[in-house]
């Protein structure tokens, strides 16, 4: 879900690249609304 996701993009665990991909993901999402 989205929530899990913005949890692991809050994680420092993750790195830039996948970070970067879930920016994209979140800023689609809001486009849908």
């Amino acid at each position: 879900t989205l929530a899990t996701r913005y949890e692991s993009l809050c994680d420092p665990r993750l790195n830039h690249m996948q970070s970067l991909e879930l920016a994209f993901l979140v800023a689609e999402e809001l486009e849908k609304r």
